[in-house]
């Protein structure tokens, strides 16, 4: 069984940007990871991908 926290939600104007090679909000980070995930699901999903909300799932067994 796992604990569900919502740390942070994404502003609606970055929403569609998030997702774009080389975005960050951050200094001094790539920016691609949700860029490769998206690659990855792409060819399994195609455009049934979610609209409207994403939830990331971190899974850390104790």
């Amino acid at each position: 069984m796992g604990k569900r926290a919502i740390l942070s939600q994404i502003p609606t104007e970055l929403s569609e940007k998030i997702y774009q090679r080389g975005f960050t909000t951050k200094k001094g980070n790539s920016g691609l990871v949700l860029a490769l995930i998206l690659d990855k699901l792409k060819p399994v999903a195609g455009d049934n991908l979610p609209k409207g909300g994403v939830e990331f799932i971190v899974w850390l067994p104790y």
